[in-house]
């Protein structure tokens, strides 16, 4: 499992010298395993706290688009899925919000990479994240894209 987690990049590995974890390594795993459980609970716990009538508002990072969907992309929305249809069965309104974001120098150079524009680029990787969510059945309510006009309009 840590060297699992060590591969997704979610911690680093330090392999001894008889190719087990090191000591310190091994702590973080234990810190990781027994602390995420406890960062979700009390998500949950907190947010039930507040009216029925407020609607509940649960967003995703937006994710850049300089490259395809990864597994860390996917651990984080089906967190947040999770948390959102918990608040659901609660009777809440929830609004579940992910996207991409669309903007940078590293869109850019990925796109010429690529052989593209930027807008084609971003339309791709935005198209595979939404078929990533709906093949994982991922309930958002709205997937926003940064370039989209209304979002535009309302930030500038």
């Amino acid at each position: 499992m840590l060297r699992l987690m060590g591969w997704l990049g979610l911690v680093r590995v330090t392999v001894a010298s008889n190719g087990e974890p090191s000591e310190p390594m091994v702590l973080v795993w234990c810190l990781c395993y027994l602390l995420c459980p406890l960062f979700l609970f009390l998500c949950v716990f907190f947010c039930c706290c507040c009216e029925p009538t407020d609607p509940f508002v649960l967003t995703t990072p937006l994710y850049y688009v300089n490259a395809p969907p990864h597994m860390g992309s996917a651990y984080t929305t089906i967190a947040a899925d999770a948390i959102a249809r918990f608040q659901r069965l609660l009777g809440k309104k929830v609004i579940f919000i992910t996207g991409t974001d669309e903007h940078g120098e590293k869109i850019a150079a990925a796109a010429a990479a690529s052989g593209s524009s930027p807008s084609e680029h971003c339309d791709v990787i935005s198209q595979s994240y939404k078929t990533l969510w709906k093949d994982l059945d991922i309930a958002y309510d709205k997937f926003i894209r940064t370039t989209d006009p209304k979002h535009e309009g309302i930030l500038f």
